[in-house]
């Protein structure tokens, strides 16, 4: 068997690369289902870079709305905590942004702007269509 980490160290740092996805499989044996495991992941990633954040809203309000009708409980608490954490985490980003400059994409910001407004944007539209809390008349 091939060990990599030899051949890898024994090289001289220009040299150095990476192993491809059939050296790998060759090493890991029977433990290739990893390989094809960070092969979707990387997929998924792919996936994720190409959606705008007005879709992720859409998705977002959708389960939250899905939430507010099967639990209004649930919902009243995981809205609070989760449109809580979005906001005060793009709060604290958004100062930082402002002390000192990074590198992060200003898509990161949006996605963070729409996840805090997504449960809000929910429980307006449960109450617009005339949903009622259940579980404050018991």
């Amino acid at each position: 068997m091939v060990n990599f980490e030899e051949i890898h160290l024994a090289l001289p740092v220009a040299e150095r690369r990476l192993p491809s996805e059939a050296e790998v499989s060759e090493v890991l044996g029977s433990a290739g289902w990893v390989s094809s495991k960070l092969l979707r992941i990387s997929q998924a990633i792919q996936i994720m870079r190409q959606i705008r954040s007005i879709e992720v809203l859409l998705i977002e309000v959708i389960f939250y709305l899905a939430l507010w009708l099967f639990n209004d409980y649930v919902a009243m608490y995981l809205s609070l905590i989760f449109g809580s954490i979005f906001f005060f985490i793009l709060l604290f980003t958004g100062i930082a942004e402002l002390i000192e400059r990074s590198k992060v994409s200003r898509k990161y910001f949006w996605f963070m702007a729409m996840s805090a407004l997504a449960p809000l944007l929910a429980a307006a539209i449960f109450f617009l269509l005339g949903g009622e809390m259940t579980w404050n008349k018991m």
